[in-house]
């Protein structure tokens, strides 16, 4: 009997350990994408599952990217048209800048998946954390992070707490006029590295870091 008992403690324990770890795959805030891991082809997205180096929501951000670069339109479809309802802010779909990213998403080719580097994270960690003490907006590094260059192309956004939100600010890259930050992050890169840390003057920010090929 008790042999019994303890057999199925261990299954359930089991169960809910298998439960836990799957649901580290979801993204709170995308119902649409609840069954993307047993769709063939977004399943690819979560290439960040595994790199435990990452928060919770620094992994979130790179499979809500990936999902956008997987299928554009249909995210454009699935996620950003319902945005503006989602935040409480119907007014965004008059954005100049909202528009054109659903113009810019349906017209878009897919793109590879990102995967996590953590080198590039270690360079967007000391720029986040070093712009968090300070108060610090913008990309010009202080002197603990100087030398961390080795990048691509980087985005800096600030206040959102949540993956989507931090993901949605800088596509949609309202009063940015070159959309340099929809540009890098639907932009041939290969790999990323994504870090949260708070911040002085607006609770958070989040530096995300893009290069191709290994890391050195």
């Amino acid at each position: 009997m008790y042999s019994y008992i303890r057999l199925t403690l261990l299954l359930c324990l089991s169960l809910t350990h298998r439960s836990a770890a799957a649901r580290t795959d979801t993204i709170p805030g995308l119902p649409q994408y609840a069954h993307a891991l047993q769709d063939p082809a977004l399943r690819h997205a979560f290439t960040a599952s595994d790199a435990r180096y990452l928060s919770r929501i620094e992994r979130e951000i790179i499979h809500v990217i990936n999902l956008m670069r997987l299928d554009p339109p249909g995210f454009a479809e699935k996620v950003v048209k319902s945005y503006p309802d989602q935040t409480g802010d119907p007014d965004l779909r008059r954005s100049s800048y909202f528009k054109s990213l659903l113009k810019d998403l349906a017209s878009a080719s897919p793109l590879p998946v990102l995967k996590p580097d953590e080198v590039l994270f270690n360079y967007a960690r000391c720029h986040a954390t070093r712009s968090g003490l300070t108060g610090y907006v913008g990309h010009e590094r202080s002197k603990p992070c100087e030398e961390s260059k080795n990048y691509g192309g980087e985005c800096c956004q600030y206040g959102m707490e949540d993956a989507l939100g931090v993901v949605m600010e800088l596509l949609i890259d309202q009063n940015i006029p070159d959309l340099g930050h929809r540009k890098i992050l639907m932009t041939g890169f290969t790999h990323i590295g994504v870090a949260m840390r708070p911040h002085k003057t607006y609770r958070m920010n989040t530096v995300l870091d893009l290069g191709n090929g290994q890391m050195p």
